[in-house]
C-alpha cells in the first residue's frame, strides 16, 4: 500500500501549475516606493472569478511558493523618462475604482485598489531546465478585463531572436 497522500492539497498545487496567462481583475495588496529606482512596487492577488485568491490562498497556504516561480508582484516607474507609463496606471487604477483620485504623492493610497492585470507566460532556466513562469505584461480597467478589450500576448521565449520556445517541465 502506497504512502498516503493529501489529494485536496495536490490537487490544489497542481492547479497552481495551470493557472492561464490572460487577463483578471486583482487588487493591490502592497505597494513600496523604491527612492533609488524611483520604481514603485506592488504585490497584488486575483480577486474575481475561478482564480480569485489564487497567490494567498493556493500558493503561501501550502509553503509552495519557494518551489514554484510564480510572481504577484509588478512594478510602475515613476521616473520623469517613463512617466506616460506611470499615468496609463493611474488611469487605469482611477478608472477601475469610481471616487479615487491619485494625489501624486501617497503612494499607499494604491493599496486595495482594484486594478485590471494582463499576464504572460515566461521562459526562464531553473537547474538546466526551461521552464515557464506568468509575470504582469500590461495593465488595464476593471471594465476592459470584463468585456475581453484587452490584448494578451504570446509567450516570451529565451531565445527571442528565433522565436522558438523550447519547452520543458
Amino acid at each position: 500500500m502506497m504512502k498516503e497522500l493529501d489529494m485536496i492539497e495536490l490537487k490544489r498545487i497542481h492547479k497552481a501549475h495551470h493557472i492561464p496567462a490572460g487577463g483578471y481583475v486583482c487588487r493591490i495588496e502592497e505597494v513600496e516606493y523604491d527612492t533609488e529606482l524611483e520604481e514603485l512596487f506592488f504585490t497584488f492577488d486575483i480577486c474575481e472569478g475561478e482564480y480569485r485568491g489564487f497567490f494567498i490562498d493556493t500558493v503561501y497556504s501550502f509553503d509552495y511558493y519557494d518551489s514554484v516561480r510564480l510572481r504577484n508582484y509588478f512594478t510602475v516607474s515613476c521616473n520623469e523618462n517613463d512617466l506616460l507609463n506611470f499615468i496609463d496606471f493611474v488611469i487605469a487604477v482611477e478608472q477601475s475604482n469610481p471616487g479615487f483620485t491619485f494625489d501624486g504623492v501617497h503612494e499607499t493610497n494604491f493599496q486595495y485598489k482594484e486594478i485590471g492585470l494582463i499576464l504572460r507566460e515566461e521562459e526562464y532556466i531553473e537547474n538546466d531546465k526551461i521552464r515557464t513562469t506568468l509575470n504582469v505584461v500590461d495593465f488595464t480597467n476593471v471594465e476592459n478585463i470584463h468585456s475581453g478589450n484587452y490584448h494578451t500576448y504570446g509567450i516570451k521565449c529565451l531565445n527571442e531572436c528565433t522565436g522558438i520556445c523550447q519547452k520543458s517541465n
